[in-house]
C-alpha cells in the first residue's frame, strides 16, 4: 500500500467539482444499482436503510455492494441508541460512537466529509417560465 492518504472516490471528486478524478483514475470501479434492504434487520432499521439510502443515491455514492455496510451501520445505531437508554459504561458508548462516526465518514453522512460538495440543483418544472422570469428580472 502506498503512503498517505486513501484515495478520494471518483463520484466524491466529481461532487466536490474536482477534475482530477476523471483524468487520474480512470478505470476506478463504479457500483452500480441500489443495495437491497436486509431481510435480518429490525422495522426500525429496515425503515432508517431504506431511508439512507435514498439520501445517499441523491449523492451518487451508494452502490449494490454497500449493502452489508450500510446494513452494519443500522444495527450499530440501534445498539447504540440502547446503549445510551440503558445507562452503559461510558466507554462502551464512546466505542460505539467512534464505529458510527467511521462509517458515517466513508458515505459522506458527516458535514465535514461532504465539504465541498457540488450537487447540482434539479431542473424546474417549466423551462419556459424560467427563462421568462430571467427576462423579468433583467429588465
Amino acid at each position: 500500500m502506498r503512503p498517505g492518504p486513501r484515495p478520494t472516490p471518483i463520484a466524491i471528486l466529481k461532487l466536490r467539482g474536482s477534475w482530477r478524478g476523471e483524468y487520474l483514475r480512470k478505470n476506478e470501479p463504479k457500483a452500480e444499482g441500489l443495495p437491497e434492504t436486509p431481510d435480518y434487520l429490525s422495522d426500525a432499521e429496515k425503515d432508517m436503510f431504506n431511508s439512507l439510502v435514498e439520501q445517499l443515491d441523491v449523492l451518487g455514492i451508494i452502490g449494490a455492494i454497500d449493502e452489508y455496510e450500510l446494513a452494519r451501520y443500522c444495527a450499530l445505531w440501534t445498539i447504540y441508541k440502547m446503549a445510551i437508554t440503558e445507562g452503559l459504561k461510558l466507554s462502551t458508548i464512546l466505542k460505539l460512537s467512534d464505529l458510527l462516526l467511521r462509517i458515517e465518514k466513508e458515505f459522506a453522512m458527516t458535514p465535514a466529509s461532504r465539504a465541498g460538495f457540488n450537487i447540482p440543483k434539479p431542473p424546474t418544472a417549466d423551462p419556459l417560465q424560467d427563462l421568462m422570469n430571467r427576462q423579468r428580472k433583467n429588465s
